[in-house]
């Protein structure tokens, strides 16, 4: 795994993220044997990635907005296991990506 997250990119434009504990907040939290991670927002080369998709945002904006956030979550888990080679399986994954109301092609 740890192989194929370099031709992925994680790390590169994330790197000076403040991908940090802040107060009462972690990234991530080892409980027994399973890894949590906190929500992270889309973040691209060029900061905070915004808006509505079908409101200003087309939907290639919006797959390029839910990788973005992959890879963060990736990036986070990387540095708090060391490697993602740690990494045994995955229980689940929510995502979620701003759209207008009525909007019906989320998957493809």
């Amino acid at each position: 795994m740890e192989n194929r997250s370099a031709t992925c990119g994680i790390g590169d434009c994330f790197a000076g993220l403040g991908l940090r504990r802040a107060g009462i907040f972690v990234p991530a939290k080892t409980v027994g044997q399973m890894v949590y991670l906190s929500g992270v927002i889309s973040i691209g080369t060029d900061g905070v990635i915004t808006g509505t998709v079908g409101a200003g945002r087309t939907i290639e904006q919006g797959y390029a907005a839910a990788r973005a956030c992959s890879l963060t979550h990736l990036t986070v888990l990387k540095r708090h296991l060391g490697s993602l080679d740690a990494v045994k399986s995955i229980v689940g994954v929510n995502g979620y990506v701003n759209a207008v109301a009525g909007f019906a092609i989320h998957r493809r």
